[in-house]
């Protein structure tokens, strides 16, 4: 009931139930996480934080279901290294290269991108196994343009598609200083990637 009257946007209901959930309810840790999630918003995210970290304290159990939600609500709050110290703890307690292991170090080098620790972010991505790293080429090439490293971020993107509607090859390329744009860019691509695009083109070839 009183999930139905957080997605109702009715919080003051919402939270009278679930506050009266006593804590030895199976319901408990989902109550206190939903508890915590109507605390961030209502811009309130200081207080969430304390709570689902009060929460992962009650046992091994509550800790891994209040983990997620500690972790989006630290990068919520802007606090993007609390948020990494987080996941990396987290995936200490996973078996190295696991299903488990591999999200962590995506939320880690997430957390590090918020942190603008691009350096960081690409390590961590580089950790994971082949197949992994290979999932990862546009995030890793996005993160080299960021961290400055053209030449890295063309590499990343070789063996990615270019095709309609991203073209994400060519706008690698394109903002790492290379190239030309792709005609079927500026025909056929998104919004966000032809204004960018258009942004990485010098004065002639804007004009043209």
């Amino acid at each position: 009931f009183g999930r139905s009257w957080q997605e109702l946007k009715r919080p003051d209901e919402a939270r009278k139930i679930l506050a009266a959930i006593p804590a030895y309810a199976n319901e408990y840790p989902a109550a206190r996480i939903a508890l915590a999630g109507l605390d961030t918003e209502a811009g309130h995210p200081d207080g969430a934080i304390q709570a689902l970290q009060d929460l992962s304290k009650t046992s091994p159990v509550a800790a891994a279901q209040a983990s997620v939600p500690l972790f989006n609500t630290l990068l919520r709050a802007g606090k993007a290294p609390e948020a990494q110290e987080l996941a990396l703890s987290r995936r200490t307690q996973t078996l190295a290269n696991s299903q488990d292991w591999q999200t962590w170090t995506l939320y880690a080098a997430m957390a590090a991108r918020e942190a603008k620790d691009y350096a960081g972010a690409i390590k961590l991505l580089h950790e994971m196994d082949k197949d992994a790293v290979t999932r990862s080429a546009g995030d890793l090439a996005l993160l080299n343009l960021l961290a400055g490293k053209p030449a890295d971020a063309q590499a990343d993107a070789a063996n990615l598609p270019d095709a309609a509607p991203a073209f994400v090859k060519t706008f690698v390329a394109l903002q790492a200083g290379a190239g030309k744009p792709d005609p079927r860019l500026l025909s056929a691509g998104t919004p966000s990637a032809v204004i960018a695009d258009l942004a990485a083109m010098s004065p002639d070839d804007r004009a043209a």
